[in-house]
């Protein structure tokens, strides 16, 4: 929290204002009553001797008027110091302090409006550097990782010594490293697009099921490679929002299903149309702790280490973000060694029923 110093410059700034408009409203008595003087009435004053009232009158006009001055001095400086506040907090957030903020208040209903909105502004900036700078060390972690192992299994090809199969070994540790590394960068260049609101959401009428459907037939290799067996019981419904955008959080969804459950165990997916169109994809596999389901929405958390060698922590992330474009909501449900349910809900004004 920060008040800021009153400038002298403003402050002489007013004073002169306000000595001009004392100046002005003297100068302006003077010539009325000169004016005044000059007429029958004025000469009929003098005749009367009453000088001494008019004299008594500009003295307490000047009195007063001086007694003004101050009195403007101290409320226009009042008036202008929340301005001055934000003048120059502005000028410390253009050089990248996000920490200020503005403690000064204002009667002024509009003023105090756009302090309360600059402190707000400042401090979704904070936030928004902090997540970068987050971002950034996190993204910089996973890219060594793999790279790590790429520079390990080079050094091994290199070896005269080495076996055919321990060749083979290494070159697909590295097409798996290589693989993480594009998966990443194209996570992160969706996370980008997301957070920069560069994604523009192109509804149409799709059908869902056949959408959900298609994507599990494109991971039928990794759920024949855990002999995984599949519960499908999806309802035909006609979906009005963006096909695209949808199509990659089943996929998400999916393979986290996959990559969590167990082998030779069950995957449900069910789509509903009841009060609203509701999706769910159930696994039988590790689940999750409560500090766990806190968690998965956020970037890079990964909260079964066993399974982080595949995926890089920020598919649910996207996944948050497409729904909130979509206006879907998104519920999890967890237990430990039980497996995961998530569930995603769409207002039943976006869809209709084959049936």
């Amino acid at each position: 929290m920060t008040r800021t110093k009153k400038p002298k410059k403003l402050y002489i700034q007013i004073t002169l204002l306000v000595f001009l408009c004392f100046i002005t409203n003297l100068l302006l008595l003077i010539t009325i009553m000169g004016i005044i003087m000059i007429t029958p009435f004025g000469k009929w004053l003098v005749n009367n001797q009453i000088n001494a009232l008019i004299l008594t009158i500009v003295s307490s006009y000047i009195a007063s008027s001086i007694l003004s001055t101050f009195v403007c001095y101290y409320f226009v400086g009042k008036l202008f110091e929340p301005l001055v506040s934000l003048s120059d907090a502005s000028k410390k957030v253009a050089k990248g302090n996000f920490s200020i903020s503005i403690k000064d208040s204002s009667s002024i209903p509009e003023l105090q409006n756009a302090i309360d909105s600059f402190n707000q502004m400042v401090k979704e900036l904070n936030k928004i550097e902090t997540l970068s700078n987050d971002f950034v060390s996190n993204v910089s972690h996973e890219f060594k990782t793999p790279l790590s192992v790429i520079r390990s299994n080079i050094n091994i090809l290199e070896s005269p010594s080495i076996s055919e199969e321990e060749k083979q070994k290494s070159m697909d540790m590295i097409n798996t490293s290589i693989d993480n590394i594009s998966t990443l960068v194209s996570n992160v260049l969706k996370i980008s697009r997301l957070d920069n609101k560069n994604v523009k959401v192109e509804k149409k009428f799709f059908r869902l099921d056949e959408q959900i459907r298609m994507c599990i037939v494109n991971l039928t290799d990794r759920i024949e490679e855990k002999h995984l067996d599949l519960d499908i019981d999806l309802e035909e419904c006609i979906l009005y929002s963006d096909e695209m955008l949808l199509s990659h959080v089943w996929d998400n969804l999916l393979s986290n299903a996959i990559k969590y459950s167990y082998e030779n165990s069950t995957i449900g997916v069910y789509l509903q149309i009841k009060k609203e169109v509701v999706v769910t994809i159930v696994d039988h596999g590790c689940g999750m702790d409560e500090e766990t389901k806190k968690h998965i929405f956020e970037r890079f958390y990964q909260g079964e280490t066993s399974h982080n060698k595949e995926g890089n922590g920020l598919g649910l992330t996207i996944v948050t973000k497409i729904l909130q474009l979509c206006n879907a909501e998104i519920e999890v449900e967890s237990e430990v060694n039980k497996g995961s349910k998530f569930t995603i809900k769409f207002s039943n004004k976006s869809s209709k029923s084959l049936n």
